[in-house]
């Protein structure tokens, strides 16, 4: 049998053909993880999310690629079980390792991680230059127009921060902020 073997499957063959793990690691966020074997290598990759915004466009992208995983070869079609945190998987099998030239597989999976922090970054700059132009153009509007509550409704509690930064979106040259500021000291202190 000519089955890869790696670390899911080892209640399956025996402990002597799988290698020790190697972690490479640039931070907390960024690492990879090689499982040699006897016969394979299985690469898993933690791609770099600071923030929710990165976390779903790499989670929408990673799945995007391992839909399409037969185009790859050695893409798997899920990575290491999410508990373990990686978003990616490579398994290289003997037979890739005779087919292929060695040294443009590892090109391939460097150009690859490259590549898709490369697209990552540029989903997120072009998703907070759609979110800038959609509220500037909302807040260019010559009048936004003004709710009204129905008559059933209750009485909404009012907080005074957000009601000076209502006045100030209106000029006003009659405004005096430092009467403004002191009357919601004043507010606080009761």
């Amino acid at each position: 049998m000519n089955a890869p073997q790696y670390a899911d499957r080892i209640h399956r063959g025996s402990k002597e053909v799988l290698l020790n793990p190697l972690t490479i690691s640039r931070n907390e966020n960024e690492r990879v993880l090689i499982e040699p074997s006897v016969n394979s290598i299985r690469l898993s990759i933690r791609i770099k999310q600071s923030d929710e915004i990165e976390r779903i466009l790499c989670h929408k992208f990673t799945r995007f690629m391992m839909q399409r995983a037969e185009n790859f070869i050695v893409l798997r079609r899920k990575p290491v079980p999410h508990s373990k945190g990686y978003d990616i998987s490579f398994l290289i099998t003997n037979t890739h390792s005779e087919t292929m030239l060695k040294h443009k597989i590892v090109d391939f999976i460097i150009q690859f991680m490259e590549e898709v922090d490369k697209e990552l970054s540029g989903m997120k700059l072009n998703l907070n230059w759609r979110a800038r132009t959609v509220a500037e153009s909302y807040l260019a509007a010559e009048e936004l127009p003004i709710p009204t509550l129905p008559t059933y409704a209750p009485t909404p509690s009012i907080d005074p921060t957000l009601v000076i930064r209502a006045v100030l979106v209106v000029p006003a040259p009659d405004l005096d902020v430092s009467l403004w500021n002191k009357g919601i000291e004043e507010r606080k202190r009761v």
